[in-house]
């Protein structure tokens, strides 16, 4: 999905920051050498090129689905231990870098800052052009959602949920591509001339049509099935929209703990039924001149005014639009 180049940003872990860590004899994460090729000879590693689907891609890795997993770094000290396995020194320089895909924050932030990520003694490129915001609301993609939503959910329209549906997709990756290129986001149209890796994240020729292929993407008839796929495609396009994604995962039940589509993690110590669907209302004053009335009010919507409420409370004390939505992890109703 090309979106994921414009939502997320690289990993510092271009090919010459690899081959620093060779040649100072330190481990690179593993799951980032799994994506190179290299030779080695006299106990040196040379970094050849990258495998699999190559530059950009291999520069995009998330992080582990699991409470506190930063502080496990016997397990996951590939991608939380900063101080040590992610921390390069030649000569008097040192640097840190990063081996995930952390939020590309120029897409919502036009005045943020990005240095390119270089060896420790190396040039100091960057980028510290403010530029204006550039935004969307309401755009094809999200209406065209809707629309595939609502046929199968039985709405009288002209065309056919998949027709809806591959042209939300399509727009979603166009519009999101279009927002990159106008915000002026790293590696957008350039490559910086340090690494001779690397590749730029533009929209390539071809790719919509890839990602279209995949079974994934595609309504086949189950109703079931479809909906959720609509439902993940609208918290997709949402990323950088966080109201909106949180109000979709709310109203929709996904993603689903069943699903065949995105693999569930239950995190026991946070029961699904302990997530806060609304915020708290205080508790007001009694000499407040409104007093009575917003007694009155939260009475009428069933809330519990207080604060350090559990989320147990404010999960099954509802908002008037969510009273009858699934609970979360449940799917569509």
């Amino acid at each position: 999905d090309p979106r994921v180049r414009f939502f997320y940003r690289k990993n510092s872990w271009n090919s010459k920051i690899v081959q620093g860590f060779f040649d100072q004899g330190k481990a690179v994460p593993a799951y980032i050498l799994d994506n190179v090729n290299y030779t080695e000879a006299g106990g040196k590693k040379t970094f050849v090129s990258w495998k699999g689907m190559g530059e950009p891609w291999v520069r995009y890795y998330g992080l582990p689905v699991e409470m506190d997993a930063a502080q496990n770094p016997a397990v996951y000290g590939d991608y939380f231990d900063y101080s040590n396995r992610s921390k390069l020194k030649i000569g008097d320089a040192e640097k840190t870098y990063t081996p995930f895909s952390g939020f590309q924050q120029e897409m919502i932030i036009g005045r943020y800052d990005f240095t390119l990520p270089t060896l420790p003694g190396g040039p100091v490129i960057q980028d510290l052009d403010n530029n204006p915001w550039y935004g969307m609301y309401m755009s094809t993609a999200e209406v065209n959602l809707y629309l595939a939503e609502f046929k199968l959910l039985g709405a009288n329209l002209p065309k056919t949920a998949s027709e809806y549906f591959n042209k939300a997709l399509r727009a979603s990756v166009e519009e999101y591509d279009r927002l990159a290129e106008l915000n002026k986001i790293p590696y957008y149209g350039k490559t910086y001339d340090y690494d001779p890796n690397e590749k730029v994240i533009d929209l390539q020729n071809g790719e919509i049509d890839a990602m279209l292929a995949n079974a994934d993407y595609q309504l086949t008839g189950n109703t079931a099935l479809d909906l959720e796929k609509i439902y993940i495609q609208q918290l997709l396009h949402f990323t950088l929209f966080p109201n909106d994604q949180f109000v979709t995962v709310r109203r929709s039940g996904c993603p689903k703990s069943n699903s065949t589509l995105i693999e569930w993690e239950n995190f026991t110590s946070v029961p699904n039924n302990a997530i806060p669907r609304r915020f708290e209302v205080g508790s007001p004053s009694p000499t407040d001149l409104m007093y009575q009335i917003l007694i009155d009010a939260y009475q009428s919507q069933g809330f519990t005014p207080g604060s350090s409420q559990d989320g147990t409370l404010l999960n099954s004390e509802r908002v008037w639009q969510d009273i009858n939505a699934p609970q979360f992890g449940q799917g569509p109703k």
